[in-house]
């Protein structure tokens, strides 16, 4: 019983303290949404909804939606195909195994800004790593940010880069848990491998693929 409650005490405590960074810069940016002004010096001016209506009455507001939702989109498929398929490789016995989950999973844990600086390293149209690989194959280097569609498909990939190993990670655990008897009884009734995924490894994977 006083185990019990010492869990309680340390849950509702960490969720306090979660809601409060999280909760008060949110809810004191939704109270500065509802005032108007043009510096940190003065005091700011009541305006009520008047924000949001120019907000959603402006062009580059509904393209920025639209760009963020089909690279958020894109990003999510992409990591989610790649992070079941890569962890259902590194999920069966092979020489090296150890090895090979650690490189696979070391992007997750360097820090964002990091990633970005290496990502951005790689990428630089003028000196990056990527142009000198293709220059000494004789292949021009297309400069990432100069047109939209690049553009938004080399975030896309640097978002699976640094995010597919998290993936990877979770999906990996959620493997773990599902009885090798399963597949064992599948194989003994004919199934193949195809269907030994749709019908037992994605189940059992079911509650990993929501949260990730």
């Amino acid at each position: 019983m006083v185990q019990d409650r010492r869990i309680v005490a340390l849950f509702v405590g960490s969720i306090s303290l979660l809601a409060f960074i999280i909760g008060g810069p949110l809810i004191y940016a939704v109270m500065l949404s509802f005032y108007s002004s043009s510096s940190f010096i003065g005091e700011p001016q009541w305006v009520g909804l008047s924000n949001y209506s120019k907000v959603l009455r402006d062009p580059l507001f509904w393209n920025s939606l639209t760009n963020g939702l089909i690279i958020a989109i894109s990003s999510i498929v992409l990591q989610v195909v790649l992070g079941v398929g890569i962890a259902m490789v590194l999920n069966k016995r092979f020489l090296g195994q150890t090895v090979v989950r650690a490189i696979a999973i070391l992007p997750y844990f360097l820090p964002t800004v990091v990633a970005c600086l290496v990502a951005q390293w790689i990428l630089e149209p003028n000196y990056g790593l990527l142009k000198s690989a293709l220059a000494s194959i004789g292949v021009g280097m297309l400069d990432w940010s100069s047109h939209a569609f690049t553009a938004k498909g080399t975030i896309v990939l640097v978002s699976v880069w640094l995010w597919t190993p998290f993936v990877v990670t979770c999906v990996l655990a959620g493997l773990q848990t599902i009885p090798t008897q399963l597949y064992e009884a599948a194989r003994v009734d004919g199934a193949g491998a195809w269907r030994q995924f749709w019908h037992i490894t994605i189940p059992g994977l079911r509650s990993v693929l929501i949260v990730v």
